[in-house]
């Protein structure tokens, strides 16, 4: 139900991964930790990490279905981003 309610709040626009200032953004709805998540932001690391690289300062935001979960997925994927 809360995923339901999650989805149908969230607009669906196509995905840019061009950096159009200094300060690019990201953002991930995952429906749960228990899923594959891992491969929806997997492609975005390596992005993630050239921005870094190149000096900008990217905002990344993560939301889960009910954003209960939303903090231990930002933190995993800060993990994730220091190994690649």
């Amino acid at each position: 139900e809360a995923l339901i309610d999650a989805q149908q709040k969230k607009p669906h626009l196509p995905v840019h991964a061009i950096a159009t200032s200094e300060q690019p953004m990201a953002r991930f709805v995952i429906a749960n930790l228990q899923s594959e998540y891992k491969t929806f932001y997997k492609p975005w690391l390596s992005k993630v990490k050239q921005w870094l690289d190149e000096g900008k300062t990217p905002y990344v935001f993560f939301h889960t279905a009910d954003n209960r979960e939303a903090p231990l997925l930002a933190r995993q994927f800060c993990k994730d981003l220091s190994y690649n």
